[in-house]
């Protein structure tokens, strides 16, 4: 109930960019940094945070030299240590885990012509391996900086909200994100 953790970056100049992560244990009233990167020529910020039992996993994109770029790096120990896990030409988005070992990410790969394709992975062992679930089946045009939000509520099942001025996208899955359907919404 009282511990939190807040994540972000921005651009400090066209070199390079400050990453953040913050932690609370008092409920949000106070928040303190607990790791902070600068990513060199590249536009890159903290995307998600999720934080289970004492590891905690940390999801960058961005983008450098006009493609996509990600990272995930995880730390054991509420924070304290953080260990790469891999890069990626893909900006790392959403993370969503039911237990300590199994969970999803979202992500997006795109080029400077402003093609864009998501994808979603799995692991099975605590992210150490990660196997590619899903990945659109056409390139959408102009969905450049779309967000999407996702949250498994088991093993099978799982939601995805696609957002972005003037357009919501909402899908379900339940087979463990091999498949996602569009699900209507009431406006």
């Amino acid at each position: 109930n009282s511990t939190g953790y807040a994540c972000g970056g921005k651009p400090v100049n066209e070199y390079y960019s400050l990453q953040f992560l913050y932690y609370t244990n008092d409920a949000g009233v106070n928040w303190i940094r607990i790791y902070m990167n600068a990513a060199a020529f590249t536009y890159m910020q903290y995307n998600d945070v999720f934080p289970i039992n004492s590891s905690v996993y940390l999801a960058s994109s961005g983008y450098s030299v006009f493609n996509s770029a990600g990272s995930l790096i995880v730390s054991q120990n509420n924070g304290t240590n953080f260990t790469p896990y891999f890069s990626s030409n893909e900006s790392i988005e959403k993370f969503s885990f039911i237990n300590s070992q199994t969970g999803w990410y979202s992500s997006t790969f795109f080029t400077d012509l402003d093609i864009s394709q998501r994808k979603i992975y799995k692991t099975t062992n605590s992210g150490i391996n990660w196997s590619m679930q899903y990945r659109d089946s056409t390139r959408e045009v102009n969905w450049f900086g779309l967000d999407f939000e996702l949250q498994f509520v088991n093993l099978n099942t799982g939601y995805g909200l696609y957002k972005r001025p003037g357009v919501v996208k909402f899908v379900k899955t339940s087979n463990s994100g091999t498949t996602w359907d569009s699900i209507s919404l009431p406006y």
